[in-house]
């Protein structure tokens, strides 16, 4: 759908996507990416809930929303423009950036006829119960969220590459081009958003 009249609500339709297209990415994680964290195709951060440390390929789509937005993360040290200023207290700008998010998912919601709430959580959960469903491995899966509670699934994690989080990311994308989507009957396709419980919208 089209919110190009609307900047902001163009901004979070954006950002669920982005956050999809990364290997479901949490918001706070985004807010805080650096430009230097950003080399050769790859981001490279600690996640900010459990330091743990997550290496995520950037596919062409998610590279056309971050030029996107390049313009202004200008004089920034960030990648996003969600922490506008490094000046003030940076916690609180991500909180607030949050929260409109936030109201601006349920708009498009509404827009979109989604009866269920939309928020930033919806995207990353959606993107570890899609790419299950398409055969990504657990530990893949595990690895690409920066799980910390996955004790047994981290025994494996040390030995994956890049290569095989772009194989990953690459089966979801070439299962999503596949699916064609009949107008009539729109919401049911085999890909679906899902809640953090694990419900479908």
């Amino acid at each position: 759908e089209d919110f190009s009249l609307d900047a902001k609500q163009a901004f979070s339709r954006d950002m669920f996507v982005l956050s999809y297209l990364l290997h479901g990415i949490s918001f706070v994680d985004m807010a805080y990416l650096r430009k230097s964290e950003f080399k050769d195709g790859v981001i490279t951060y600690h996640r900010r809930k459990s330091g743990t440390l997550i290496r995520t390929p950037i596919c062409k789509e998610a590279m056309k929303i971050i030029n996107r937005y390049t313009r202004l993360t200008t004089n920034s040290p960030y990648l996003l423009p969600i922490i506008h200023s490094t000046e003030n207290d940076e916690y609180k700008q991500y909180q607030s950036a949050l929260r409109s998010h936030n109201r601006r998912l349920k708009l498009i919601a509404k827009y979109l006829g989604i009866k269920e709430v939309l928020t930033s959580y919806v995207s990353r959960h959606s993107w570890a119960t899609n790419a299950h469903h398409f055969g990504v491995s657990t530990a893949i899966i595990s690895q690409a969220l920066g799980h910390s509670t996955e004790t047994i699934t981290r025994i494996y994690l040390s030995s994956f590459s890049i290569e095989a989080l772009n194989s990953a990311n690459d089966t979801i994308q070439n299962a999503l081009k596949r699916i064609k989507i009949d107008k009539k009957k729109r919401g049911k396709s085999d890909v679906r958003l899902y809640h953090r419980d694990g419900q479908n919208l």
